[in-house]
């Protein structure tokens, strides 16, 4: 096996590793504040019933919370002010890391193959 196959090998495992790590983190969120942005926000109770909604939950306030646009697409320019500064930033960590351990996993998956 050659080092660039060990490298790719290695990081498809960190990158698979990390997304079930990210997923734990996701079900702690969905019973704390998940279900408190669910309230202050969208008035519903949507993405903390099961942990497939907790993901998408996850990943669209964290999207609202790091771009005004997404904000105003959503309709949540003003709401998102309520939620704290540390929240927010919980939640935009988690975009990042989510979409960076995508890009881990596949790219080391097609490049292998």
């Amino acid at each position: 096996m050659s080092s660039i196959q060990t490298f790719f090998l290695s990081l498809f495992a960190f990158s698979g590793l990390g997304f079930v790590v990210w997923l734990m983190i996701v079900a702690r969120l969905m019973n704390t504040s998940l279900v408190e942005i669910e309230e202050r926000l969208d008035d519903q109770r949507v993405f903390s019933l099961n942990i497939f909604l907790a993901v998408q939950g996850v990943l669209q306030y964290g999207t609202v919370f790091m771009s005004s646009r997404h904000a105003k697409r959503f309709g949540l320019i003003e709401k998102r002010e309520l939620i704290d500064v540390k929240t927010q930033k919980i939640y935009k960590l988690m975009l990042v890391s989510f979409l960076m351990l995508m890009c881990g996993l596949f790219s080391s998956a097609l490049i292998e193959y």
